[in-house]
């Protein structure tokens, strides 16, 4: 996810884990403790096949962790990855 067309909201990530150890969502997610630890502190941001399986797992929408900033381009850029969201989410449900 390229940084400066948009933001990973990484404390909403955490929120959205709930009652959930990080152990247990990370598991569920395919990715490892420390993994899940560097998105939620804001260190790394998963791939768009990566956001696709955290929002299906956490029932979240693509609103709910990804910000665009303020210029038209970065707009674009936001939704250009949702739709690449949306068909990752597609093919995981396909397979």
């Amino acid at each position: 996810m390229p940084s400066n067309k948009f933001k990973f909201d990484h404390k909403r990530l955490s929120e959205a884990r709930g009652d959930l150890l990080q152990i247990e969502a990370a598991e569920m997610l395919g990715i490892s403790k420390q993994l899940l630890n560097a998105y939620e502190k804001g260190i790394a941001k998963p791939t768009i096949e990566g956001l696709a399986e955290i929002l299906e797992v956490y029932n979240l929408t693509f609103n709910d962790l990804v910000r665009p900033l303020s210029s038209k381009s970065s707009r674009r850029a936001t939704l250009k990855a949702r739709r690449k969201v949306e068909l990752a989410t597609a093919s995981e449900r396909q397979t």
